[in-house]
């Protein structure tokens, strides 16, 4: 009965239901569905700026809000509330931008993928080196993650993925991204098939 109660209240708090419902069809969800998502992205959001607002110095009239414990305590309840539907969102997100149909394709073919995007990154990345090291990003506590976030999926999807795919001894790997790629952006069809076998 407890254990019940403390799961309900977990996934009440992180936004679990949002998160399942995120990836039924249309149809299947609530109606309440995109509120609840949504609110809780926006509190996310909302903290997040706070936070930042905060941490670089501007003046909050409030002297309660200016407390730097408040305000890590804001960012803290806000990514906890939206735990959940933001996972979904950095899931969308990494699909979108690295598992393209040129990607699958392009593995498929025994070809390495076009690394295009990764280089986008990796140039955002170095600006962001270069602009802390001329002083315009006072606080580098919060370049650290800006790269490590861009960092870690060029190496994983331009590096280790296709290494694994290429090489022989991920191919089951790929082709469950592939198809839980497919099913996130077309949860309708079937998932397609890119190891040149029948659906």
């Amino acid at each position: 009965m407890l254990q019940d109660y403390v799961r309900s209240l977990v996934s009440l708090i992180f936004g679990v239901q949002e998160y399942r419902e995120a990836f039924l069809l249309k149809s299947q969800r609530s109606q309440t569905w995109p509120r609840r998502f949504w609110g809780r992205s926006g509190i996310a959001f909302i903290s997040v700026v706070f936070f930042l607002y905060q941490q670089l110095g501007y003046d909050v009239h409030i002297a309660f809000l200016s407390s730097e414990f408040v305000a890590y305590t804001v960012l803290l309840i806000g990514l906890l509330q939206a735990a959940a539907p933001l996972c979904y969102l950095t899931i969308r997100f990494f699909f979108w931008f690295f598992i393209t149909e040129r990607y699958k394709r392009d593995l498929e073919r025994g070809m390495w993928p076009n690394p295009r995007k990764s280089i986008l990154v990796l140039i955002s990345e170095a600006v962001l080196i270069i602009l802390s090291a001329l002083g315009f990003l006072s606080h580098p506590w919060y370049l650290v993650p800006l790269v490590f976030f861009w960092s870690i999926p060029v190496i994983l999807f331009y590096l280790v993925l296709p290494s694994f795919v290429l090489w022989g001894s991920g191919h089951r790997i790929f082709l469950t991204l592939a198809q839980f790629d497919d099913q996130l952006e077309r949860p309708e069809e079937q998932p397609r098939n890119y190891d040149g076998s029948a659906n």
